[in-house]
């Protein structure tokens, strides 16, 4: 009797909660348990409270990677959110480094060709209210020795000399040309969190993060601490990084002559749509004169992103400029035609795109 009970306990609160779809598996291999036979319903029962405690967990570790990662934001990038849905991002599993009094590691990372998201973990004593953190002369490199990261003059040179590389304009002049955004995520006396946001138009397909700090700057209201140190990690990152792979979409009919832009590429990506256009100087195109949006074959509409300002408008002598803008459209939700939809003074141009292939 008692154990119909816990039987039908189980089965009353697994029909009630989402389970994902690989633990679902596992507790569809095993067999509905045979009334007359104990042992079965034994093994039935143990491994459904097996496939609750790991549902539990992981709805816990998605809400834990979600928080950080999105909820920190005051603009939700819906790109980004679908990607880390689809668990397209990484944990890190790693120790503390410790270098004087604070100690450092990476949580979570997540990088495809145009973002790159870090989420630290800073441990020290706190008495400051409403921190913020800066990795001041932070680097960071590929295994190749590729340049992905650096916002320090003096760092940046003695890197360059090192490896015999030329110094090219500012630090950031490499694969993070597009700048980047510190989010602290949670503060206490005992440390802080803080989430490194680099956006780029072309990280490499790399195996490896170096990343190397000897100056953590916290902020405070009023007072600066900085801590020296040396704090050096090097992440292996996960395949699904290395091998992603992209989607292009060509011009099937319907656009540039009319609204006097040609379209370039269009690249979806794990995180984002980037549309790369040439125009005319007097149509420029921008958030003042006009809208733009994607619209898939599912009636789906994909805004522009607001993860970033663009790419940066390039002007050339013959009257034309080149620009990039980016979309909350991730490989997840394109489907083989989708629309781009652009609207000036008043008049609403439509450019059918077709998918073209895909590569590395």
């Amino acid at each position: 009797m008692e154990n119909d009970k816990i039987d039908k306990m189980l089965s009353d609160y697994y029909s009630n909660i989402e389970v994902p779809m690989k633990f679902n598996n596992i507790k569809d291999k095993i067999s509905q348990p045979n009334k007359n036979n104990r042992k079965s319903k034994y093994i039935w029962q143990l491994a459904t409270i097996c496939v609750i405690l790991l549902t539990i967990s992981t709805v816990a570790f998605g809400q834990n990677i979600y928080y950080f990662i999105i909820g920190s934001m005051v603009d939700i990038h819906e790109g980004l959110a679908t990607a880390v849905k689809n668990n397209y991002y990484a944990e890190v599993n790693m120790a503390y480094i410790k270098s004087g009094d604070t100690s450092l590691k990476v949580d979570y990372v997540l990088m495809d060709d145009f973002n790159l998201f870090l989420c630290f973990d800073i441990r020290t004593f706190i008495n400051l209210t409403d921190c913020r953190v800066l990795l001041k002369d932070m680097i960071i490199t590929d295994e190749n020795k590729n340049l992905i990261f650096c916002d320090d003059k003096n760092t940046y040179e003695k890197f360059c000399k090192k490896n015999g590389l030329e110094i090219v304009g500012i630090p950031r002049a490499t694969h993070t040309d597009d700048g980047y955004g510190i989010e602290t995520l949670e503060q206490d006396e005992n440390g802080i969190k803080v989430l490194y946001k680099l956006y780029s138009e072309g990280y490499p397909h790399c195996k490896e993060l170096n990343i190397e700090i000897n100056t953590i700057i916290l902020k405070g209201r009023e007072d600066v601490i900085e801590k020296n140190g040396e704090w050096k990690i090097k992440l292996k990152l996960p395949e699904e990084f290395y091998s992603r792979e992209n989607i292009y979409y060509k011009v099937k009919d319907g656009s540039d002559e009319k609204n006097n832009i040609k379209i370039d590429e269009v690249i979806v990506s794990n995180t984002q749509t980037v549309v790369k256009y040439t125009g005319k100087n007097e149509d420029n195109l921008n958030e003042n004169d006009c809208n733009m949006r994607i619209e898939n074959e599912n009636g789906e509409n994909f805004e522009y992103s607001a993860i970033n300002d663009g790419y940066g408008i390039i002007y050339s002598s013959d009257g034309t400029y080149k620009n990039s803008v980016p979309f909350s459209l991730t490989k997840y939700k394109a489907t083989d035609k989708i629309y781009l939809f652009i609207t000036q003074n008043g008049k609403e141009y439509k450019i059918n795109l077709e998918r073209e292939y895909e590569k590395k």
